[in-house]
């Protein structure tokens, strides 16, 4: 991995403020007072959430291996394949499993007695190499080289507990991309509204896969996959609704987190990884480490783990991806637009009056407001007062 510094050498603004650094105003000794302003507020909206430019969601070289492994799983392995790879070196890529599709406990026994004795092997194949024995087979050769010419032993044995299984997702990430398009349109127009960089638009696919019915082992809900905790903060979450469900009113909620991070953090690396870890965790790692790329290879936080110090090379590879689907996938069809208008109910009123007042049936109602909840969808509960009720256009 190259630990090298990456800086960005375009800025044209100086820490202290809106002022051209001195080296600039040397090569432009003519600029009156007046372009020097103008030339700073375009600087200040090219660095601003809305502005769009290359550097918005840089790819620093310290983590270039980590998104090409990322795009590698989202587009090149299926769910029926995996790689054992080191937990911290993500490019050093060991082998690839054959493994079955999760589904039954016995197929999950199974594929984890296959994970796990191919994890012993190069565990014992690293060991062997650490105490400067040559290798015993073409496959040890083939471990050696990936650590050089002369690995350092100590090295090895560090190895050898750090490696990690990561199952493929290409077709999960595929079905994502096809679930998108019922959303993707009114998310982008969503962030836009809040000033914010639209391509955040795919973060969704690395929470989620668009699954609006998403539920995490957490308790995280939605394509946004909002804790209930935070949920609360910006959307209604009760007995009879759960907005986190509903991908519309789940967008809003996201970007108001989202612009919110981006705010107290100053950049967008800090701020998604924030989305994912915490804003006050990003603030304490920003305070002991700096910038990003330090964080990524030097932050230690007890909660900062492989999920949180990914999250932002997932990003960068889902948006890749996504965006250039047809590349990874071929010709894709995708689901039509989610389209619809609101109408705000005066009164409470249960949901099967309202099916059957509009037409439609329960089912439908239901698909255009996810977050109604159980008891509504019984008849136990009435749709509250004041909800802003979603219909098709037709």
């Amino acid at each position: 991995m190259n630990f090298k510094k990456v800086h960005d050498s375009g800025s044209l603004v100086s820490a202290a403020g809106c002022r051209p650094k001195r080296r600039f105003h040397r090569r432009l000794p003519g600029l009156r007072a007046g372009v020097l302003v103008a030339v700073c507020a375009v600087v200040l909206l090219l660095i601003s959430p809305s502005g769009v430019r290359a550097g918005l969601f840089p790819v620093y070289d310290e983590i270039k291996p980590n998104v090409a492994f990322w795009k590698d799983i989202f587009s090149r392995y299926p769910s029926t394949q995996g790689v054992l790879h080191d937990r911290h070196e993500l490019d050093l890529v060991y082998t690839v499993l054959d493994v079955e599709k999760p589904g039954s406990e016995a197929a999950r026994q199974r594929n984890w007695l296959r994970i796990n004795a191919a994890r012993a092997g190069i565990r014992d194949t690293l060991h062997h190499l650490a105490d400067g024995k040559a290798p015993r087979n073409d496959r040890e050769k083939q471990i050696q080289d990936l650590f050089g010419p002369r690995p350092v032993p100590d090295r090895l044995r560090q190895a050898a507990e750090n490696i990690r299984f990561q199952r493929g997702l290409k077709d999960r990430f595929r079905r994502g991309v096809i679930r998108s398009g019922a959303f993707l349109g009114q998310i982008k127009e969503i962030l836009r509204q809040y000033e914010l960089p639209e391509d955040l638009a795919y973060l969704p696919h690395v929470e989620s896969s668009f699954k609006y019915e998403a539920n995490s082992h957490l308790g995280a809900a939605g394509i946004w996959q909002f804790m209930p905790a935070t949920g609360r903060d910006y959307m209604t979450i009760n007995y009879v609704l759960d907005e986190r469900r509903d991908p519309i009113r789940a967008t809003h909620a996201a970007a108001r987190l989202l612009k919110e991070n981006y705010r107290r953090l100053g950049t967008w690396p800090l701020a998604i990884t924030a989305y994912n870890h915490g804003a006050g965790g990003m603030l304490r790692a920003r305070d002991q480490h700096g910038d990003y790329p330090m964080i990524f290879l030097y932050y230690t936080g007890s909660r900062f783990g492989f999920a949180s110090r990914n999250f932002y090379s997932e990003f960068l590879a889902a948006r890749e991806v996504a965006k250039n689907a047809e590349k990874y996938f071929g010709p894709l069809e995708l689901d039509p637009e989610w389209g619809g208008h609101e109408i705000v109910l005066s009164d409470y009123v249960p949901l099967a009056h309202l099916a059957a007042h509009l037409g439609l049936d329960v089912d439908t109602l239901h698909r255009y407001n996810q977050g109604l909840r159980a008891p509504v969808l019984r008849g136990e509960e009435n749709v509250p007062k004041g909800y802003r009720l979603r219909i098709p256009v037709n």
